[in-house]
């Protein structure tokens, strides 16, 4: 679930692995949905696959802009992202950096104070993935990829601090500036 401009959004599989998105005014408005399934070319490659790592994320960011990302397990980036603000019936499935999303899976979606939308994910095989989290610039989903020095020439590394903890709430590993942290090669 995500929350802006007072109203609430919320993304869910319906029984025949569609992708619903609905939306409502806070705090008792009626329920309205759309099918993601039905948008052009289906970015998210719907029917969703019988894998619980295909989960979805949501975000809407400062601008109103809905950001969806959905059924990846192993998969290349399937994102979409509200074509006007607050609109759930009109996507573009604009792409995010373009680098190390061949095999994404886990991702998921923030929002920090300032409004700023990051998304991590895991692009790689288990045991071989490495963790990227990319940051929104601008207002039209325009991302910086934190990943493996060298990539990009422009972007600029901002450290980062990201806790990774198990289902009761304890810390496993603190990952200090992901942009650099590299696992499993």
């Amino acid at each position: 679930m995500s929350t802006g401009g007072g109203k609430r959004y919320a993304v869910w599989y319906n029984e025949s692995g569609a992708l619903i998105i609905g939306k409502r005014t806070l705090p008792n408005g009626a329920w309205t949905t759309f099918d993601l399934s039905t948008v052009a070319a289906n970015p998210l490659v719907l029917p969703v696959d019988n894998d619980p790592h295909n989960s979805a994320s949501i975000i809407v960011d400062a601008a109103g802009y809905i950001h969806v990302a959905a059924n990846m397990h192993g998969d290349v980036l399937r994102y979409v992202r509200s074509t006007n603000p607050h609109d759930i019936t009109a996507w573009t499935a604009p792409g995010m950096t373009g680098l190390n999303e061949a095999q994404m899976t886990y991702t998921r979606f923030a929002l920090h104070p300032d409004g700023t939308v990051f998304f991590l994910y895991r692009d790689g095989a288990s045991g071989f993935g490495d963790l990227f989290l990319n940051k929104e610039r601008g207002r039209h989903g325009c991302v910086d990829a934190g990943g493996q020095a060298g990539r990009r020439q422009d972007h600029q590394r901002e450290p980062v601090r990201v806790q990774v903890c198990d289902r009761a709430g304890r810390v496993i590993e603190p990952c200090d500036h992901v942009a650099t942290q590299r696992r499993g090669r």
